[in-house]
């Protein structure tokens, strides 16, 4: 399985914009073409958005993310939500780094080997900040990195 955990610095006053587009534009394509979105979190008293997807699908996660940028339903999407995007950063990681393992105490404390329902995001359309907006309905998204695509 591979993860990739995403960074994004939204532009000042398109929060609330962003995480609606990203709920229901992205998410479910991401979903149908599968991937699967583990949590999306904004950072209190700043423009930052944080996610984590994942891919665990026969082929590569180069290769399904390139099907999902190749899609016709992703380029039908417009706009783009990554227009609100001032900056964007991905990480990835395979199953075999040793941090991700369920027992390491940073996966612990940041709640990953909770089961969902532990991890359930609040009710709040307004997001106002340090708060997990991924809904109940959702569990999958993500992308690449410097190729043109604003990791959206």
């Amino acid at each position: 399985m591979t993860w990739q955990l995403r960074e994004y610095t939204v532009k000042p006053g398109e929060m609330g914009e962003w995480i609606s587009e990203w709920r229901s534009r992205i998410v479910p394509l991401r979903e149908k073409l599968g991937f699967r979105v583990l949590g999306a979190w904004t950072v209190d008293g700043t423009d930052q958005f944080v996610w984590i997807i994942s891919y665990d699908g026969p082929k590569s996660w180069e290769s399904a993310d390139a099907d999902y940028y190749a899609s016709p339903e992703r380029k039908a999407v417009d706009p783009d939500p990554a227009r609100h995007l001032a900056h964007t950063q991905a990480r990835r990681l395979d199953d075999g780094d040793r941090h991700l393992r369920r027992r390491d105490p940073v996966v612990r404390h940041a709640g990953l080997d909770r089961p969902r329902e532990l991890r359930r995001a609040p009710s709040d359309p307004e997001l106002d900040g340090g708060r997990h907006v991924l809904g109940d309905a959702v569990d999958g998204e993500l992308a690449g990195h410097g190729d043109g695509h604003g990791l959206a």
